[in-house]
Parts: structure tokens; C-alpha cells; sequence
């Protein structure tokens, strides 16, 4: 049995130890982290919280005496789900960069820690920003937390994961449309200005992709926090906010829908024009032919 001009067994016997095992270890580690977060079914016992992604594997009860239920089948099931994702990513994520399969799991296990630390820092930049939006309108800041590290009033880390919670009193009508709409503006301003350095500098290297990936995390805050809950999904898909927050505070602060949706339309193609370079090329190709004398 072949496939191409070389044996399966072959190719199976060329798959390194290494690979597999970090792939069932990025795996495990991916699986242990979706039990920290919130899977909300559509019916549930009333007190019971469910954990775990993409099926619900740790269910822990809010009533005394509180008790957790994992589900061992669910665990596996989830277990060999991201193991799989991971063992793909060794070829795929390899093959972007260099254009081969090199078959190595180091970049996944690097791409990961990259996605999750730009992660937190974007949603500290959200958070932060519902902060200052609610306070210079006239709120009182009470509560601020990201990830697992509670910021204000104390310092503290906690053992409930959220994406990020901020809460402000003493607002009414448009003024907490004003800190609701606040956090993904302040992403995104921070979007514009992390884009416009590196498509001004022409930076490079390992600082540009960073900056990148915190712009895109930006860019993508405002639009997917708008369309996403009303489709059922949550800020990040599965993770965050499970209503349109900035939709919400723009009709507070009797912004017509028509202007916030062209508003957010407009923004979010701009930075895409600054982040995905095959979109500027485009626009390149597109301004010749207007531009360039008929013959």
C-alpha cells in the first residue's frame, strides 16, 4: 500500500516518538485548561456549572455540600480532540513558514504561549480600557480581573478563569453605554497604533510579530464582540462575553445602528489593510489599473 511514490509504513515508522508525545501533552494541557472554563448547555441543573471545551467534562455543583463530577469519557474525547489539533499543527504551522513539512511540535508549543500571552495582555488593554472610560464619565471603579489574576481592589490570582470582568457603579442610560462601549474602542485604538508602527517602520523580526499579533487580537475585538453573541457564540467563540457589549452601550448612547455598523466596518477594514499584506497588494493592483493610461 502506497501513498504517492512512498509506503504508509514508511511513513508511519518516520514519525518521531518526540512529535507524538508532545502532541498528547499539548493535548493534556489544552483539555486541562478548557475545565477552567465555562461551557454553558442549553439545560441544566439549576446550581450546576459546566466546564470544558469542546464537550462539557467537569461539572461542579454550587450548592452545599458543593461537589465536581468529571466525566471521564467527555476528558478523553476532548483528549484526543486538541491532541489531534496539535499533532496537525506540527506540519501545518512548520509548512507556513518554510513552505515544507518539517514535522516538529516546537513551533505549536511556541505559537501557543504567543497566542495566550498576547491574549491576556489585549484583554488587560480592554479591561483597563472599560476602566478609564467608566471613570472619566463619573463611575467608580470596584472590580477588575483578567485571566486568573485579580487586579483591583486587591492582587490577587483566583481560581476562577474569566477573559476579563470589569465593575463600575454608579452609571446610568447613556453614561455606561459609554464604559460598556469603551473597552473594544480602547482595543482598537491600540490596533491602529501597533499597526500603524509597524506598517510605518517597516519593522521586522521577532518584536513585529508580536506587535502583529497584539494589532490583531485588537482588530478582531470590536467586530467579533458585535456579530458573535448574536449568533449564539461568545466574544472569542467559545470564550468571553455572551452579549454584544459594544452594540449595546452604542444604543445606550442613541447611536443609530446603521452609523455604529458602518463605523465598525470601516475600522475593522482599515486594520485589516495594515495587518494582511495580501490585502494591500491588492489595493496596489487595483489603483495601477485605475491609475495607468488605456492603450
Amino acid at each position: 500500500m502506497t501513498l504517492g511514490d512512498v509506503p504508509i509504513l514508511d511513513r508511519i515508522q518516520k514519525i518521531k516518538a518526540t512529535r507524538i508525545v508532545g502532541s498528547i501533552l499539548c493535548g493534556l494541557v489544552l483539555t486541562l485548561v478548557t475545565g477552567l472554563i465555562e461551557n454553558r448547555p442549553p439545560a441544566s441543573i439549576i446550581g450546576a456549572t459546566h466546564y470544558g471545551y469542546p464537550l462539557v467534562w467537569r461539572v461542579t455543583m454550587m450548592v452545599l455540600p458543593q461537589a465536581t463530577t468529571i466525566i471521564l469519557g467527555h476528558f478523553l474525547g476532548n483528549l484526543v480532540f486538541w491532541g489531534c489539533l496539535c499533532f496537525a499543527g506540527t506540519y501545518i504551522i512548520p509548512s507556513i513558514k518554510t513552505g515544507e513539512y518539517q514535522g516538529s511540535w516546537k513551533p505549536v508549543v511556541k505559537g501557543v504561549l504567543l497566542i495566550i500571552t498576547c491574549g491576556f495582555v489585549m484583554a488587560l488593554v480592554h479591561e483597563v480600557g472599560h476602566a478609564l472610560w467608566g471613570t472619566m464619565v463619573g463611575g467608580s471603579v470596584t472590580f477588575i480581573q483578567v485571566f486568573f489574576l485579580e487586579l483591583y481592589p486587591r492582587l490577587a490570582f483566583t481560581r476562577e478563569f474569566t477573559v476579563g470582568f470589569v465593575r463600575v457603579e454608579g452609571l446610568t442610560g447613556a453614561l455606561f453605554g459609554t464604559f460598556l462601549i469603551g473597552g473594544s474602542i480602547t482595543s482598537n485604538i491600540a490596533s491602529w497604533v501597533l499597526g500603524l508602527s509597524v506598517y510605518r517602520h517597516k519593522r521586522r523580526g521577532p518584536w513585529a510579530a508580536v506587535l502583529r499579533v497584539l494589532g490583531v487580537y485588537g482588530l478582531l475585538d470590536l467586530p467579533l464582540y458585535v456579530v458573535l453573541p448574536q449568533l449564539g457564540l461568545r466574544h472569542w467563540i467559545v470564550i468571553g462575553g455572551d452579549q454584544p457589549e459594544p452594540l449595546i452601550g452604542a444604543r445606550l448612547m442613541g447611536i443609530p445602528d446603521p452609523i455604529f455598523y458602518l463605523s465598525v466596518i470601516l475600522t475593522s477594514l482599515g486594520l485589516t489593510y495594515i495587518y494582511v499584506p495580501q490585502v494591500q497588494k491588492y489595493f496596489k493592483r487595483v489603483r495601477q489599473l485605475i491609475t495607468s493610461p488605456l492603450k
